[in-house]
């Protein structure tokens, strides 16, 4: 009776192990690669996970690209990471990295996400914004300089792309509910987006609106 016990808590034995495991490498992760500076915007209005937030003017470093919403993020983001370190001096990246659809899929899918002209944008630090010489790493990065602009909000934490279609529609919904007018193009906002595992990302869809 006894080893017929033993036996059955072996599995729970390995899975509390694994679990283990898992939170020391995502701990161990939180101390090695740490959290990239953010650009702060001041919260004027909060509600749940939607929010109303002035940002100041800043500048981006961004590569326009074709492909699905992941594949562009993740190759734009290495491709300006890879320029950040051989440039002629580091530029201080910040988060959030964002990204915005210039054009749809050929059949015009608007919520699948599956192929489109990308726009990916990382904010650079105030101090190393116009002397970092990407210019001369790759010519498909620019620098580019965004004015001052109020923002409306949603926060959410699904990977999945339909979950970033549904924000984008529950948010374009809260600013017509609020009485806002958009004054831009959607950006989705990624938060840790450097770090080797995804826990404890955040996600944003960022909606440009009047003053």
């Amino acid at each position: 009776m006894d080893r017929a016990g033993s036996g059955k808590a072996g599995p729970a034995l390995i899975l509390g192990a694994a679990l283990l495991g898992l939170g020391l490498g995502a701990y161990a992760i939180e101390r090695i690669i740490p959290r990239r500076p953010m650009l702060r915007g001041r919260v004027i209005y909060r509600d749940g996970d939607y929010e109303i937030r002035d940002y100041p003017a800043f500048h981006a470093l961004e590569m326009s690209l074709y492909g699905g919403r992941e594949d562009a993020l993740q190759r734009a983001f290495e491709r300006v990471s890879g320029a950040d370190r051989d440039g002629e001096r580091p530029a201080a990246l910040l988060d959030p990295v964002m990204q915005s659809r210039r054009s749809n899929a050929a059949d015009g899918d608007d919520t699948g996400f599956t192929h489109g002209r990308w726009s990916v944008r990382v904010p650079l630090s105030a101090a190393r914004a116009a002397d970092c010489g990407f210019e001369s790493v790759d010519p498909r990065l620019r620098v580019i300089s965004v004015p001052a602009q109020r923002v409306a909000v949603l926060r959410f934490t699904s990977t999945e792309d339909v979950a970033f279609g549904i924000n984008r529609v529950m948010l374009e919904d809260f600013v017509e509910d609020e009485g806002l007018e958009a004054e831009g193009p959607v950006f989705y906002a990624y938060y840790g987006l450097s770090r080797a595992l995804p826990f404890g990302r955040q996600h944003e869809v960022l909606l440009p609106v009047s003053p």
